[in-house]
């Protein structure tokens, strides 16, 4: 199993949505077996954005197991922390949660695992990168504005740090413009070269839509895929990628 760890340095990125529908699109279109864990116990919103029940869980002893949507298996802080309670622990307690999270979770032998981190470079995001195990890359999330860009930096730093050494696989501009009736409008007027301010490859720019779709995701994808190794060969007709073609 390839573990890829989608990261933001600020939240409200858009990191959950590109994590869910990467995780769609790796097993709707190119047919993968799915691992979607949801590691942000702040705002653990994955089981809302994938539509799985968000409270309760199975468990056998000390393993926790996942919930299931098509080829899709999820896990999240939100099935076993209630919505109405604040998680208010320490730094401490927090990381032993991320630990357990990546340790005691039954998966049934998925082709990938995509992890929705915590944002920032703090606490939870170092227990990521301490107990994760075989970490095939990150792929980072960031939008057009300086302020998402100035953290990126800082979290593509720590990734890079001599005692981390993550390859950052890319990085995806969510929210990069609005289509609306095929119109494409860009969100931010901050007219950043994201690649060249943070030296990363850009492997998709995603659009804001009042509907989420797949097709604006095949692209990342793909690279995604095709760096790993694994297969990136749809399992039926091509879909349409009209979102970023037409922003061209």
């Amino acid at each position: 199993m390839k573990t890829v760890l989608i990261a933001s340095g600020k939240g409200g990125t858009g990191k959950t949505t590109t994590t869910s529908m990467l995780g769609r699109c790796m097993a709707e279109v190119f047919g993968l077996r799915v691992a979607l864990l949801d590691l942000d116990v702040d705002g653990p919103n994955l089981a809302h954005v994938t539509g799985v029940e968000p409270y309760g869980v199975e468990f056998d002893k000390d393993r926790f197991f996942p919930k299931k949507v098509g080829n899709i298996e999820v896990f999240s802080p939100s099935f076993i922390i209630p919505s109405d309670v604040a998680c208010a622990w320490s730094g401490d307690r927090r990381m032993e949660l991320i630990h357990e999270l990546l340790l005691k979770v039954s998966w049934s032998d998925p082709d990938i695992m995509l992890c929705d981190c915590p944002p920032g470079t703090g606490d939870e995001i170092m227990a990521v990168l301490n107990y994760a195990q075989d970490v095939a890359g990150a792929v980072m999330v960031c939008t057009g504005k300086m302020e998402s860009l100035v953290d990126a930096r800082r979290l593509a730093a720590l990734f890079r740090s001599e005692r981390f050494n993550v390859p950052i696989l890319g990085i995806i501009e969510s929210m990069s413009y609005v289509a609306v009736n095929d119109q494409f409008t860009p969100l931010f007027k901050d007219d950043i070269d994201i690649p060249k301010e943070l030296d990363i490859a850009l492997i998709g720019a995603v659009p804001w839509r009042g509907e989420r779709r797949i097709d604006d995701y095949t692209i990342p994808t793909t690279v995604i895929l095709k760096t790993l190794g694994l297969p990136y060969e749809v399992k039926e007709k091509d879909p349409e990628i009209s979102g970023q073609e037409n922003r061209e």
